[in-house]
């Protein structure tokens, strides 16, 4: 499979000014992977996680504090904005709340031919904005309408459409269903696997919804604190997960629990992040970070308790 994006260390940290001072937050720690060209690649974590960091960090939406970024093995971390701007375009993102992300006095008609080529006559760009709207789900006699004339569910398939309009090869979805009821959630996420194979779409796919990621993503990256605790195939992963974490929100959503926000969020600054709220905690994981290991071909996993048999792979 063709590697699409590639990420070496990836960090983000901010610094908050405070009354005492300045203060300093790691969204992302050193996070490696890669998401091949035409999968569905999930991320799950619960608020706080990293989850839209890594999105917006991925897409220079957020420049990274260290690490490297590379598209179809150009690295894009440091390139010049000239020679980025050629391959913005490629990529996009759909937020969580659709309402938001829309100019709610802009038609949608008009939010959508902002990112059609330019050369095109306005004509041409209207026509295929409709053509757009149509491949959501959207009557394109509706081109003129404004947002608040549309449903929620009918938004975020705007929003999609908008997307859309640059010709991208991958989309950031950042929980673009978790804002909607759940028979129009059911119909979104078909929406996004149909218009995956309509036009060979690589996602990431976020969210804090472990049944949503079990549907949708070929692949899953499980985070903790900016860290990658575990990634590898959906059906691996939490079908057999080895992450203590991991494990934790599989047991949960058994209990209906689908949502990590139920689940305690205690991080360590030292050593392993999870490791005050781990069950198999060793003195090793007070001190040390573990570090992304193979456990079998294709899935990985950051944890000091787990044997490796498998150093061949």
């Amino acid at each position: 499979m063709e590697t699409l994006w590639k990420l070496n260390k990836l960090s983000k940290k901010y610094f908050i000014r405070g009354l005492t001072g300045a203060e300093e937050i790691t969204a992302l720690d050193s996070v490696e992977m890669e998401i091949f060209g035409g999968e569905t690649f999930g991320v799950i974590g619960e608020s706080g996680s990293g989850k839209t960091t890594l999105g917006k960090t991925m897409i220079r939406l957020v420049e990274p504090t260290s690490g490297e970024i590379y598209f179809k093995g150009s690295k894009i971390t440091g390139m010049r904005e000239k020679e980025f701007i050629k391959l913005r375009r490629s990529f996009q993102i759909v937020f969580q709340d659709p309402y938001r992300a829309l100019n709610p006095r802009m038609a949608v008609g008009n939010a959508i031919m902002e990112g059609i080529r330019e050369g095109a006559g306005r004509a041409q760009k209207k026509e295929k904005a409709g053509h757009m709207l149509e491949l959501v789900g959207i009557a394109p006699e509706r081109i003129d309408d404004f947002p608040h004339q549309f449903s929620g569910g009918e938004r975020q398939r705007v929003a999609v459409a908008r997307a859309l309009s640059t010709s991208p090869s991958f989309m950031v979805c950042d929980e673009p269903t978790s804002n909607l009821d759940l028979s129009i959630q059911a119909k979104i996420l078909n929406l996004f696997i149909e218009l995956k194979e309509k036009l060979n779409l690589t996602y990431l796919f976020i969210s804090h919804n472990i049944k949503i990621i079990e549907f949708i993503a070929d692949r899953v990256a499980v985070m903790y604190a900016g860290r990658i605790a575990e990634y590898g195939s959906t059906a691996r992963v939490l079908g057999n997960p080895l992450h203590p974490y991991t494990k934790l929100l599989v047991a949960a959503s058994f209990f209906k629990k689908t949502e990590t926000d139920k689940i305690p969020y205690k991080v360590e600054k030292q050593g392993c992040p999870f490791s005050r709220l781990c069950p198999d905690v060793r003195e090793i994981c007070r001190k040390e970070k573990p570090e992304l290991m193979p456990a079998e071909e294709g899935h990985f996993v950051a944890c000091f308790g787990f044997t490796n048999n498998f150093a061949e792979y």
